[in-house]
């Protein structure tokens, strides 16, 4: 007996739709995944400089814990600022991290 060549045809291009549904799905879930990759790449990035941030400031604070377990009386200038030690400030001047004008600031050495 023979085949109708009808149905074989139609078969065929049942296939070649279900084939290419497929084929959208799969680019579908690949776009998220590239998005979702690209998502906490950038949430790394953000981690990591936060902590680059973080342990510069505790670097900066472990050398002003140093430089005042170091100070004596003399250390402190009797106005202004010298060596990283700074005079007390009279009450109705203007916070030193508020004021533009203050050029007392020290670098901490880099750990």
């Amino acid at each position: 007996m023979k085949r109708p060549l009808h149905s074989s045809h139609r078969q065929r291009g049942v296939a070649l739709v279900v084939s290419l549904i497929l084929l959208a799905l799969v680019s579908l879930a690949a776009l998220g995944s590239m998005r979702s990759v690209a998502l906490e790449a950038r949430m790394s990035a953000s981690s990591y400089d936060r902590n680059l941030g973080f342990q510069a400031a505790e670097t900066g604070l472990r050398e002003a814990e140093g430089l005042t377990v170091a100070a004596t009386a003399a250390s402190f200038p009797g106005s202004g600022c010298s060596a990283g030690y700074c005079a007390e400030p009279a009450p109705a001047d203007a916070a030193r991290w508020n004021d533009e004008a203050f050029v007392g600031w020290v670098d901490a050495t880099s750990a």
